[in-house]
């Protein structure tokens, strides 16, 4: 679920900033964010900050603000009673940020491609391995971007990618609106999907209802990004 906040501008004085009335508005997509952002009906809305740079570097309308709101801690979830699951991305996340790996990846593919459109990455495929199927959404360029054609590119498939190889075995990526991952999970659509971690949303009230999170855990975050804001210049 992406949310929207209509925040006063950053400079903003004490007095104007008492009278702004903060209202939080809900989508299920980027696109119909930015389209409401450049119609005037919300004022701003907040993304990690390398979706934030991405944005920017479409839109020459746009701008970020120039302090971070805070820092999210990005993990995958899975449903409780796949334990099965769980421990397979878990282990493997937790070995590759050990090794080094996971700075790579992200250097290689999400600061590479905060002004360019990411590739499609071609997934391992292993003989006769179990085949797990994890939702991307295409609406965190370039952590989470899916192609016009509809291929899954950016930093999570070539986490995924990695992912596949040290567990060996095979992780297809599946197409998912966002506002859908829950209910793809819950029907075993997919086996897992790309959550923010679950201590913060604990710790948020407003994610309470989002995700489902009583059914869900999620696994050792593999990145952590501020928060910004989006608005027009």
């Amino acid at each position: 679920m992406i949310e929207s906040h209509n925040y006063a501008r950053p400079g903003a004085t004490n007095e104007e900033t008492q009278k702004t009335t903060f209202e939080m508005v809900k989508y299920d997509n980027l696109t119909s964010m930015l389209l409401d952002l450049r119609a005037g009906n919300i004022n701003s809305f907040y993304v990690n900050s390398e979706t934030a740079a991405y944005i920017v570097a479409q839109n020459e309308d746009l701008e970020t603000s120039s302090i971070p709101l805070q820092r999210v801690d990005y993990s995958m979830a899975t449903l409780k009673s796949n334990t099965e699951v769980y421990d397979i991305l878990n282990k493997a996340i937790v070995d590759i940020k050990a090794d080094g790996t996971m700075d790579q990846i992200i250097n290689n593919y999400l600061k590479a491609y905060e002004t360019k459109d990411p590739e499609p990455i071609e997934m391992p495929i292993i003989e006769g391995a179990p085949t797990y199927k994890v939702a991307v959404t295409g609406d965190m360029p370039t952590l989470d971007y899916v192609s016009s054609d509809g291929k899954p590119a950016g930093f999570n498939v070539a986490l995924l990618s990695e992912i596949s190889k040290r567990a060996n075995v095979n992780i297809e990526p599946v197409v998912v609106e966002s506002g859908a991952k829950s209910s793809a999970l819950s029907s075993s659509r997919v086996d897992a999907f790309f959550w923010i971690s679950s201590t913060y949303c604990s710790e948020h009230p407003e994610f309470k209802h989002t995700e489902n999170l009583e059914q869900i855990m999620s696994t050792e975050p593999y990145i952590a990004l501020d928060i910004v804001l989006i608005r027009k210049k």
